[in-house]
């Protein structure tokens, strides 16, 4: 064979040289060329040894290529997975402040307020007014409520931040509710004495009442108003109080 053929005994591999390829293929047994043992591939001559080599080697790249892609894709998976997880992180937050606001748009505070008026409503059909005493045993939390709406709409009419609305007033006022603490409780007693006079068909409340005795107290002070507007001396009391405490037979 041409010395120009250089041989690797060890490996089983012929390569000829690039340069004298066409030459040496020419020199070459034809029966090798017919039967396949040599071929000529980018311009390089293989001998069957080394194109089975080369499948080898092919197949190794092949695997190689494969390897790289499954790492190239699991890169990007990896990636994807970041960015979503990320997004989902951005969203999941968007989603949180979005649920602080309108928890804060629509707080407890709101609810709470129409179930106190709801509360208040069912005690006015019970008894036929707002009057809710400041210390009412059957509903504290009702009396505490009622306390607060007087005190939050003092602010609002002196202009100062409460969460009292015109709305709240109007519905309250709808239901004959009294804002000022001091009418809202003259109206109270008055309310008791006529509970007092259906029950026992006078007003002569004792001045020793230990089933109410704030109310009998009550009922003392207005007979003394009284005595001094008609003396025209220094007095609560007024011309409208007296026509009905007249009528109901106190004075």
């Amino acid at each position: 064979m041409s010395q120009k053929m250089k041989l690797d005994m060890n490996c089983g591999l012929s390569i000829l040289n690039v340069n004298q390829h066409n030459e040496n293929i020419a020199k070459l047994n034809p029966l090798m060329r017919a039967s396949g043992e040599i071929k000529c591939i980018d311009g390089v001559v293989y001998t069957r040894f080394h194109l089975a080599d080369k499948a080898i080697d092919d197949s190794r790249k092949t695997e190689s290529t494969k390897l790289d892609l499954e790492k190239l894709c699991g890169e990007i998976v990896k990636t994807y997975q970041r960015k979503t997880l990320k997004t989902s992180k951005k969203k999941a937050s968007s989603a949180k402040i979005a649920d602080k606001k309108r928890y804060i748009k629509n707080s407890p505070g709101k609810a709470q307020w129409h179930y106190h008026f709801q509360k208040l409503l069912t005690f006015r059909q019970q008894f036929k007014h707002c009057l809710v005493p400041c210390v009412y045993k059957d509903d504290p939390s009702l009396a505490r409520w009622v306390k607060r709406q007087r005190y939050h709409y003092y602010l609002y009419m002196n202009g100062k931040a409460t969460p009292m609305k015109q709305e709240r007033i109007e519905m309250l006022e709808d239901i004959g509710f009294i804002w000022h603490a001091q009418e809202a409780l003259w109206e109270e007693r008055l309310n008791e004495l006529l509970q007092f006079k259906k029950k026992h068909g006078h007003c002569s409340v004792p001045t020793k009442f230990p089933q109410n005795q704030p109310f009998a107290t009550w009922v003392k002070l207005q007979r003394r108003q009284c005595k001094l507007y008609r003396q025209g001396q220094p007095s609560y009391m007024s011309e409208a109080r007296m026509a009905v405490l007249n009528k109901i037979g106190l004075i």
